[in-house]
């Protein structure tokens, strides 16, 4: 066995005895308490390796089982935090990078997210499940905030579609009750409907508030009543949750990222 320090600062570096030994799989460990199993080249992890990092508010370790390129990880990994998260994913640079899933598994506040990341924040497309609340948003991702179209399920089977901006609604959107009738106009997060002059509708679901004496905005029902607009057929519960997620089917009075083709304008 070959040990080396390398400095009053930090480390310990241990391999098979060979004749250029930084070039080999070994054990590198810190003085703070990490250490590292795996490859190395030119004294760098390179290559697989598992690296154990202590948490200094708490008696448990971070866990990294990545790919490694000159000292830092790149590709393929999988991290096993000592606060119950867990990242199953693509790395660059040491951060989160590409495709990756992150899990909290803790009893507080349990989540995943599935989804594309950039620079160690939720970057694009991905999917959010609050499993706490029973709620799954499905859309874009910037800086770690919903930023962009998306669509909203909740617990008791209600979606909505709408366009965020730094995690707050704005603009109109689409909102689709158990029934499969369908309001188009502007409503907050916790459902309730603002707005008035625009329809005299009274809200089908007892369950429903108004900020107003009528809605801004108009049902359009399942079927069964010609007084009212129906529901056209390419709106149901499978479109919102299905290409329209996804910005499919740019026909049939559907713009290209998947919306009714709604004149926000006049609600």
């Amino acid at each position: 066995m070959f040990r080396l320090g390398f400095g009053g600062c930090c480390s310990v570096w241990e391999c098979p005895l060979r004749e250029n030994s930084l070039d080999s799989r070994g054990t590198l460990k810190w003085r703070d308490g990490r250490n590292h199993v795996g490859d190395f080249r030119e004294g760098l992890e390179h290559g697989f390796g598992i690296r154990l990092v202590p948490r200094r508010s708490e008696d448990r370790y971070d866990c990294y089982k990545c790919h490694w390129y000159r000292g830092k990880m790149r590709g393929y990994g999988i991290c096993e935090y000592g606060n119950d998260l867990v990242y199953k994913g693509y790395f660059e640079d040491d951060v989160r990078q590409g495709f990756g899933i992150l899990e909290n598994f803790s009893a507080q506040h349990p989540f995943k997210y599935t989804g594309h990341w950039e620079k160690d924040k939720k970057n694009g497309y991905g999917i959010w499940e609050d499993k706490e609340r029973g709620e799954r948003y499905i859309g874009m991702w910037l800086d770690d905030h919903r930023h962009g179209e998306g669509i909203v399920v909740t617990q008791s089977g209600l979606c909505y579609q709408r366009t965020f901006h730094a995690d707050k609604m704005v603009g109109s959107g689409i909102l689709l009750l158990e029934d499969d009738s369908v309001y188009e106009g502007n409503f907050t997060e916790d459902l309730t409907i603002i707005g008035k002059n625009l329809s005299n509708r009274e809200s089908p679901d007892p369950g429903f508030m108004s900020a107003g004496k009528n809605f801004l905005g108009r049902w359009i029902c399942p079927g069964g009543n010609p007084e009212l607009p129906q529901r056209p057929r390419h709106v149901s519960r499978e479109w919102i949750l299905g290409m329209g997620s996804l910005g499919m089917d740019p026909g049939n009075g559907i713009n290209g990222n998947g919306i009714l083709g709604m004149d926000h304008g006049n609600g």
